[in-house]
């Protein structure tokens, strides 16, 4: 029988591979994009200060959130919100990269920053993302899985 340290161990591993991105991300609103960013590097990356501070850097160039870096989430759109939720999700360099619906309720113009994100993404990373517009299916995807009543 294993026991609970067995579990931690596997879990702890576990995080190393996956990034998740929900549908409508939460983050502490006064606090800047730098600062999130460095608060997730503490669950989810390890290294040293410059080599942390490197991947969050790394992290806002990919998300282009690099001139955002000192202002407070609360002051963000819906657009720099998924932005920089992606950059959270990808501070892992996971192996598989889930979001759910990452482009709903953004305008034309933060669809199509987000559709840039995860077009640079799909060259390092396996993207799992989920949606009901076929259009963006289309768009994006090389395999497709469609649910229907959950099968």
């Amino acid at each position: 029988m294993n026991n609970s340290n067995d579990f931690v161990v596997q879990t702890e591993n576990l995080s190393k591979f996956f990034g998740y991105l929900p549908q409508q991300p939460r983050f502490i609103e006064y606090m800047t994009t730098l600062e999130n960013l460095l608060l997730s590097t503490r669950f989810f990356y390890i290294g040293t200060k410059e080599k942390i501070k490197k991947r969050c850097d790394e992290m806002l160039e990919l998300v282009v959130l690099e001139d955002k870096a000192d202002r407070p989430i609360k002051k963000f759109s819906g657009g720099e919100k998924q932005q920089l939720g992606i950059a959270l999700a990808q501070i892992n360099y996971p192996d598989l990269l889930i979001l759910d619906e990452p482009v709903s309720s953004l305008d034309p113009i933060g669809r199509q920053e987000i559709f840039n994100v995860m077009e640079k993404l799909r060259k390092t990373t396996t993207i799992f993302f989920s949606t009901h517009i076929l259009d963006d299916v289309q768009r994006i995807c090389d395999s497709v899985a469609i649910l229907n009543h959950g099968k």
